[in-house]
């Protein structure tokens, strides 16, 4: 039970985290795999979103589905973005 609600915190500040990034970086939609609804109302998420959450559209799509939904967004125009965090990275400042 434990190790479960502390995967749940870690995942709740990631989102926070992650949703903070997009709004410094004007992204107009976050999509996550995983319980949104119950990740955004926690203090975890909140205390690292800082509002962002607020004007950011947090939309879920299942890992299984992950690859038609980003092929039919950019066949629509979207751009596709992805970053990774490595010990060779390249800071974006």
């Amino acid at each position: 039970f434990a190790p479960r609600a502390r995967a749940t915190r870690r995942s709740a500040s990631n989102l926070g985290g992650l949703a903070r990034t997009c709004e410094i970086f004007n992204v107009s939609r976050l999509i996550v795999d995983g319980d949104v609804p119950t990740l955004l109302e926690t203090l975890e998420f909140s205390s690292l979103s800082l509002g962002a959450e607020k004007w950011l559209c947090i939309e879920r799509c299942a890992q299984s589905q992950l690859l038609a939904w980003l092929e039919t967004e950019r066949r629509g125009g979207a751009l596709i973005v992805g970053l990774e965090q490595t010990g060779d990275s390249v800071s974006l400042e």
